[in-house]
């Protein structure tokens, strides 16, 4: 682990003491940081100075002595940050870079770790600010900022177990049929704390059951004699688990809401 110089940089941007770059594609990372807008928990902020970086801040991260418990606190959230919008947006996954400690004297303090992966810079797409202006040229403010769905799902996930689990599987299951076993199986024991997981999911209900089945066939040994009464793809599961993922968060989502 090597702990490089402090930047000095106007951090006016973030009130957070502690954040996470994050490493991967960059237009994902773009994708999460319009998502996950400051103000609430989690947010991105690109720090001035370093206008590269996407950096993660999350409540869960302040509570952290050092550079190491930030570190290991960021390892859970970004699992199930990537399966909120491997849900949401099929986008890549990403993972936690260096650790960015925010300080009062305005500079930053970066903390390398010797396994952290290497940023690839892609072209990123431009964002576009759209004014809109009544009928007598008067220009009509932007609606106060709220919370995105990905934020919503992340606390809920942040007080939730299985929706972590759930999340944090789905995340993982890109070519691995043993997270897509564990997926639905998460995603089963969910539905029935929820009122009934067939209720949840209908008709669907008998072709996730099927993935089932085939994931099942798949995550064992490749001489097992096992056969799933159907040879579904991996490709073709997606879509209809990613469907089942927000099914089930929103669900959550709508009972947190109502208190119960």
């Amino acid at each position: 682990m090597s702990s490089g110089p402090d930047h000095q940089d106007d951090l006016k941007t973030t009130s957070c003491r502690w954040g996470v770059q994050l490493v991967g594609d960059r237009v994902t990372c773009a994708r999460w940081a319009s998502a996950l807008t400051q103000g609430f928990d989690p947010h991105i902020v690109q720090p001035p100075g370093s206008p590269e970086d996407y950096v993660l801040c999350a409540a869960a991260f302040e509570a952290a002595q050092n550079a190491g418990g930030v570190r290991e606190a960021a390892s859970g959230i970004v699992a199930v940050l990537n399966g909120v919008f491997a849900a949401i947006s099929s986008r890549k996954s990403l993972s936690p870079g260096s650790i960015l400690e925010f300080r009062e004297d305005g500079t930053i303090h970066r903390t390398t770790f010797a396994d952290a992966g290497l940023i690839e810079l892609d072209d990123m797409t431009a964002s576009i600010r759209l004014t809109r202006y009544d009928r007598d040229g008067n220009e009509i403010p932007p609606p106060p900022p709220t919370e995105s769905r990905a934020q919503l799902w992340a606390g809920i996930a942040a007080d939730d177990d299985d929706a972590a689990d759930l999340l944090t599987h789905f995340g993982r299951s890109t070519d691995d049929w043993f997270e897509i076993y564990k997926t639905i199986e998460v995603a089963k024991s969910l539905g029935k704390r929820l009122g009934g997981f067939d209720r949840l999911v209908g008709v669907e209900g008998k072709k996730i059951e099927a993935i089932r089945l085939t994931a099942n066939a798949k995550r064992h040994w490749r001489k097992s004699t096992y056969q799933p009464p159907e040879d579904i793809s991996i490709s073709n599961a997606k879509p209809l688990l990613r469907w089942m993922v927000g099914i089930l968060m929103d669900a959550l989502l709508a009972k947190a809401r109502d208190g119960h």
